[in-house]
């Protein structure tokens, strides 16, 4: 799907949709203006976009506007938007990702309880999409910041398939999933371990908006293992903010 899709789409997407509105005003060119306009973070072109692709009938166009929405930390119109997914769309994927986002939303604002109830609802059943597995995931964080290790371990179960998931960085997330269950689970070895390895994906994948959740995890895991070196990680965290 092309919002999870990397390398990401280029200006040059938005010429081919103009050349096809030219020819007919058509939902799906609308669309890829809208998802090229996320990946080019031009949030509220985007949103215009998903909007138009919605007038003329695409139920595709909640989830481009959900992601525009979320992006651009509008948070109150991505639980709208999720809202209107679940009273209208049939389709799974974008049931799906509306609930997923809506859920990070909630979970960023600190209402626990509601995020879980919103990612309750794609575990519950089989897997009818591909954010249903990585959802499943995600719930394990929900699981560990209420200090629930079991619940998070049986989420983190399916985290191998979880890994090729269509979602940006899904690898990263696990590993962070990951490194905190094993730092609360008396585990600091595997912990460190998991720590290390984001580490590397992080500068091998350029991901810089993980390079300071790899250093805590491995700061953390080092002073659970007592190792002084810790100390240095934390103060080196403490000048990157300044």
């Amino acid at each position: 799907r092309d919002l999870h899709s990397f390398p990401t789409r280029r200006s040059s997407d938005l010429v081919l949709a103009e050349e096809s509105l030219a020819l007919e005003d058509s939902a799906h060119a609308h669309l890829i203006r809208g998802r090229s306009h996320v990946l080019l973070r031009r949030y509220p072109e985007a949103r215009e976009e998903a909007e138009r692709a919605r007038s003329l009938g695409s139920e595709l166009a909640l989830e481009v506007a959900a992601f525009a929405a979320y992006y651009a930390r509008d948070l109150d119109a991505v639980l709208r938007l999720a809202d209107d997914a679940a009273a209208t769309s049939t389709e799974p994927e974008v049931l799906d990702t509306c609930q997923y986002l809506a859920a990070k939303v909630l979970h960023t604002r600190g209402q626990i309880t509601e995020a879980e109830l919103r990612l309750a609802q794609m575990a519950a059943a089989p897997a009818r999409s591909s954010m249903a597995t990585f959802s499943r995931t995600w719930r394990s964080l929900v699981h560990l910041h209420r200090g629930h290790v079991q619940a998070a371990t049986a989420d983190l179960a399916g985290s191998d398939s979880a890994r090729l998931a269509p979602v940006p960085y899904a690898p990263l997330y696990i590993d962070q999933f990951t490194a905190h269950l094993a730092g609360l689970d008396g585990r600091p070895a595997d912990a460190l371990a998991t720590a290390e390895r984001l580490r590397r994906l992080v500068a091998e994948q350029n991901a810089l908006r993980f390079l300071g959740r790899a250093e805590v995890y491995r700061g953390w895991a080092l002073s659970l293992l007592c190792d002084p070196s810790a100390v240095e990680i934390g103060r080196a965290s403490c000048r990157e903010r300044v």
